[in-house]
């Protein structure tokens, strides 16, 4: 009797899991070296079908003000979970010099937008830049990271022309 209980619990058991959907892992990642000729770093597809949109604005930057920009999306940041720090690692992972930009954003619902300090144009604009263009995007629970990366490109342009951005 008991083997037949144990026989019928384990087949309860291995039913309940096939119920049960499994659980995606979280896409946390340490900070990333992006890729010579890679703008845009998006591993859980979290710009969707706009990624072209993205990719034209941050090829706008480039050609329109020499002005690369860097998007990087993941779950969130970790080893250092500290944003600021993970975004300043993945700037010198990548060797980022002073004309590039950087945009992470942990879909947790941080973010962090870094300049190089030598940029004169950009660098004491970027809080501007960032309240202007990502926080309108992804405050409140929004969470239109496209957007967030193409109003950058554009703010980031502005503020090289020698706007407020």
């Amino acid at each position: 009797m008991r083997s037949t209980a144990k026989t019928l619990l384990a087949g309860l058991a291995a039913a309940i899991l096939l119920l049960v959907p499994a659980v995606a892992p979280a896409w946390s990642a340490d900070p990333v070296t992006i890729p010579s000729g890679t703008n845009i770093v998006d591993p859980q597809g979290a710009l969707g079908s706009r990624k072209d949109e993205v990719q034209k604005a941050i090829s706008d930057l480039l050609s329109q003000h020499r002005v690369n920009l860097y998007v990087v999306i993941v779950d969130s940041f970790t080893n250092p979970s500290d944003r600021t720090a993970w975004a300043q690692a993945v700037a010198k992972n990548t060797g980022m010099g002073g004309s590039d930009v950087l945009l992470a954003i942990a879909t947790s619902g941080q973010y962090q937008l870094v300049a190089n300090t030598q940029n004169a144009a950009i660098y004491p604009k970027i809080s501007t830049i960032a309240k202007n263009a990502v926080t309108p995007n992804l405050a409140g629970g929004k969470k239109d990271y496209a957007q967030a990366a193409i109003d950058t490109a554009k703010a980031t342009g502005d503020a090289a022309a020698g706007g407020s951005g």
